[in-house]
């Protein structure tokens, strides 16, 4: 993975609520450890997503995200378009590659 500048949409929990969120306690926490161990680190990773705006008969329009790698992770639906304040621009290698599409 090369290094370059990307925009992101800041972060709204942080590393330790993140580890914490990740290290919980109940049965299926205690299984995952069973199974894969305790959790040894955390990094940052950006997955670009396209955009699409989506307007249907009778109903208001509607703004839906899916991951551009290959479109295995959880739609994702925006109340709106993210504003400057809401993005951040980082350099950073932790990102995956979107795949090609065909367009015409």
């Amino acid at each position: 993975m090369n290094t370059c500048a990307i925009r992101a949409l800041k972060p709204n929990v942080t590393q330790e609520e993140a580890v914490r969120a990740f290290s919980g306690t109940g049965v299926s926490a205690l299984y995952w450890r069973m199974r894969s161990g305790p959790l040894r680190r955390i990094a940052d990773a950006y997955v670009p997503y396209f955009l699409f705006r989506v307007k249907y008969a009778g109903a208001p329009t509607r703004l839906f995200a899916i991951d551009a790698v290959d479109g295995s992770l959880d739609l994702f639906e925006f109340p709106r378009i993210p504003v400057e304040r809401e993005l951040l621009e980082m350099e950073g290698r932790n990102r995956l590659k979107a795949r090609k599409v065909a367009t015409g």
